[in-house]
């Protein structure tokens, strides 16, 4: 009577579900957009000043935080006192 095959509907979802994973992964943006630092109200690092905990500071684009109260420094070399990403 009927040549029904409950297997063939099966085949055909898979089909489509992987072509379009595939298309999905071959359209995709292969970038990924670096986050910026909004850095509006914080004051450039500046030597021999007092820096308190949880105080920030840029320098060269980078946001700081201070993690330990300390007069920051003429070199101006990085240390562990500061952590940046903050």
């Amino acid at each position: 009577m009927f040549d029904f095959a409950p297997h063939r509907g099966r085949r055909v979802l898979f089909s489509g579900a992987l072509l379009l994973v595939i298309l999905l992964v071959v359209l995709s943006p292969t970038e990924v957009a670096a986050q910026s630092v909004n850095c509006s109200g914080v004051s450039a690092w500046a030597a021999n000043i007092p820096c308190s905990v949880g105080q920030l500071v840029t320098c060269s684009g980078v946001e700081y935080k201070c993690q330990q109260a300390h007069t920051s420094s003429s070199s101006g070399s990085s240390d562990t006192r500061w952590n940046s990403g903050a």
